[in-house]
């Protein structure tokens, strides 16, 4: 679902990287936030109980400082 929605990042599994970005000292891992938490590993989110999926690499991942410096997989999960 991810590598369908967002050209620019590459899915190796549960990891998800941003191509567009390099650095000697980070790896081009992205962020996760499932439901405004950061999470290391969205392995558990289903396509089907995903409600919204929005990639940003812009202003709004500095609001994560530089844990978003390669982007920010934002995920909210459909209410039960």
């Amino acid at each position: 679902m991810i590598r369908n929605e967002f050209i620019t990042l590459k899915v190796d599994g549960f990891n998800v990287y941003n191509v567009k970005t390099s650095s000697i000292n980070l790896t081009q891992q992205i962020l996760y936030v499932v439901d405004d938490v950061i999470v290391a590993d969205i392995s558990y989110v289903t396509p089907g109980d995903i409600e919204s999926i929005e990639f940003f690499n812009d202003f709004r991942a500095t609001t994560y400082g530089m844990r978003g410096a390669n982007g920010v997989l934002k995920i909210k999960l459909k209410t039960r």
